[in-house]
């Protein structure tokens, strides 16, 4: 019984795929090169979204991915509902979309194909005009 037992864990252990997050789509790869653009020593990584080539801030202290600017692209989520953000600075309750099972790519190399982003709908919430460089939201850790 116990043997058998073992057996089915590790059957299942080679079947079953754990890793949530970005993957590389050649299993043969350990590395790629992503190409970024470095503006005031903060990274910015072009990524596409469903499709539409968006620009992200990498921030390894953020958890999800926030998606605040589209710059009048238009990208379609999937599985959107509403939700309220907090503590974003006085007291204020900013309005926003979280949409699972998005499709991330990097270089086609890179994907994640159940992404969750966090939409925030308020326009004045954007800082490409402070960094003078055009950035449609922020990427953390899940990226890595």
């Amino acid at each position: 019984m116990k043997s058998t037992l073992i057996l089915v864990f590790t059957i299942f252990h080679f079947l079953l795929n754990a890793q949530d997050g970005f993957q590389f789509v050649d299993k043969k790869l350990d590395k790629i090169e992503i190409k970024f653009v470095n503006v005031n020593n903060l990274i910015i990584i072009p990524i596409n979204v469903n499709g539409v080539d968006l620009n992200f801030l990498l921030d390894t202290g953020v958890s999800e991915t926030v998606l605040f600017s589209l710059e009048n692209k238009e990208v379609n989520f999937k599985n959107v509902e509403k939700l309220k953000f907090t503590g974003l600075g006085e007291n204020i309750d900013i309005e926003a979309l979280r949409s699972i099972n998005n499709r991330l790519s990097i270089n086609n190399q890179f994907i994640d194909s159940s992404h969750k982003l966090n939409i925030i709908l308020d326009e004045s919430f954007n800082i490409s005009t402070s960094l003078g460089y055009p950035v449609n939201g922020i990427i953390g850790y899940s990226f890595f």
